[in-house]
């Protein structure tokens, strides 16, 4: 238990470098956030530019 506790700790101190903060929501509401704000499912631009980023 006190392992789970640590690592989120680690965890918590990472994203807040990265400048991310707030709680965690689950992927059903991620996903509906992005349709609102123009972003379609089917469409796979992260895949893309993951898949760029890594053949530079």
């Amino acid at each position: 238990m006190e392992n789970n506790k640590q690592d989120a700790e680690v965890a918590r101190k990472i994203l807040e470098r990265m400048g991310i903060s707030g709680e965690p929501i689950p992927a059903e509401e991620l996903q509906a956030r992005m349709v609102r704000n123009g972003i379609q499912p089917e469409g796979n631009e992260f895949s893309r530019a993951i898949i760029e980023e890594r053949e530079k």
